[in-house]
């Protein structure tokens, strides 16, 4: 801190940040953060600000998202609120998911957090389109399957389904389907049960 006055700063902010003085640690790793990683002190101090937010300021936690963001290669104050921006939305989204599907509140799964980013985020179905392909999935497999219900998602997507209409018509047009095959499959078995000849001693009668 005495030969750097870029360091200094960091660790006062730090401290303001955190709302109390810094471990060795805790300093210890900030300076790791920062001359092993890369990461550089505005970057830094944006991650304490949302470890803060978050409620999570154990040295830990810091050391742990500082490394994911080195990995990710967030050096510059733009990728950094870039990375905080899909944050916030990731959140957002997965808080519409929870309450639609009635989730209790806690933190999601990794898995869960990327579904949720994708339907809502990236395909943009609404509540009413995810409660309605997770009615389906509760009838089919008795619970919630997040596979099963994102393959209902993931066609309604590659269908273009934007609208709980269009859903309702696609369920009845795969009904309509399931009912033709299977009233051809019938037809089909009779003949070829006709055909092997099973009929053959009733033609005296």
């Amino acid at each position: 801190m005495a030969e750097s006055e870029e360091i200094a700063y960091m660790m006062q902010e730090a401290q303001c940040i955190l709302g109390r003085l810094l471990s060795n640690g805790c300093s210890a790793t900030l300076l790791m953060l920062h001359d092993d990683f890369g990461l550089p002190v505005d970057v830094i101090l944006m991650l304490l600000q949302y470890a803060a937010s978050a409620g999570k300021t154990s040295t830990r936690y810091i050391e742990k998202v500082g490394m994911d963001w080195a990995e990710e290669e967030i050096f510059s104050h733009q990728k950094a609120e870039e990375k905080l921006r899909r944050i916030a939305e990731n959140a957002k989204a997965w808080h519409v998911v929870e309450q639609t599907l009635g989730i209790a509140h806690r933190s999601p799964t990794a898995k869960e957090e990327t579904l949720a980013a994708i339907w809502v985020n990236d395909w943009g179905f609404t509540p009413i389109l995810l409660r309605e392909a997770y009615e389906r999935c509760v009838d089919t497999k008795g619970q919630l399957n997040l596979s099963y219900m994102n393959g209902i998602l993931t066609r309604w997507h590659e269908q273009g389904i934007t609208t709980l209409q269009q859903a309702q018509e696609e369920k009845l047009r795969k009904a309509a389907a399931r009912k033709q095959e299977a009233s051809a499959k019938s037809t089909y078995n009779i003949e070829e049960f006709e055909r092997s000849g099973a009929f053959d001693h009733f033609n005296g009668e």
